[in-house]
C-alpha cells in the first residue's frame, strides 16, 4: 500500500462537467500527456454520487510532485461561479471521514495548499475552512 501523506480536494473547473468528461479529458487531452486512466481516485457529482475511478494503491495524476503520496477528489463544478450542492458536500464528508478511517495521519487540504492554483474554488475552499476539514 502506498504512504498518503495528502487528501487532495479538486473542482473540475466548469460548470457542465460529467464524470465521463472528466475521465474523457484525462484520457484523451489534446496535450498528449499518455495518461491511460483517469488522474482522480474520486470524483463526485453535483447530487452527490461518489465514483471511484481509480484504485488508491494507484498513484494518480491530479497534483505535481505529489502524486505518490496523494489521493485526489474532484468535485463536479466550478466553485469560483457556483456553490456546492449539500448532497456532493454530503458524500465529500463521507468519503474524507473513510479515506481519514484508512489513513488516519493524512492531511486533507484544497490543490491549492500544494500548488499554484485557484482550485478547488473559492466557495469549496471556504466550505472545507469553516468546517474544520483542512488546515487552511
Amino acid at each position: 500500500m502506498r504512504t498518503i501523506e495528502y487528501i487532495v480536494c479538486h473542482h473540475s473547473a466548469n460548470t457542465h462537467s460529467t464524470v465521463e468528461s472528466v475521465i474523457h479529458w484525462h484520457t484523451t487531452h489534446p496535450a498528449g500527456n499518455g495518461w491511460d486512466h483517469c488522474g482522480y481516485h474520486y470524483i463526485i457529482d453535483k447530487k452527490g454520487t461518489c465514483t471511484n475511478t481509480l484504485p488508491i494503491e494507484r498513484k494518480g495524476i491530479h497534483v505535481r510532485g505529489y502524486n505518490s503520496e496523494s489521493i485526489g477528489i474532484c468535485c463536479l463544478g466550478h466553485f469560483d461561479q457556483e456553490v456546492v450542492s449539500g448532497g456532493q458536500m454530503g458524500a465529500l464528508r463521507a468519503l474524507l471521514s473513510s479515506i481519514k478511517d484508512q489513513f488516519p495521519y493524512a492531511t486533507i487540504v484544497p490543490h491549492s495548499y500544494l500548488g499554484e492554483t485557484a482550485c478547488p474554488g473559492y466557495n469549496l475552499k471556504q466550505i472545507l475552512s469553516q468546517e474544520g476539514l483542512t488546515n487552511e
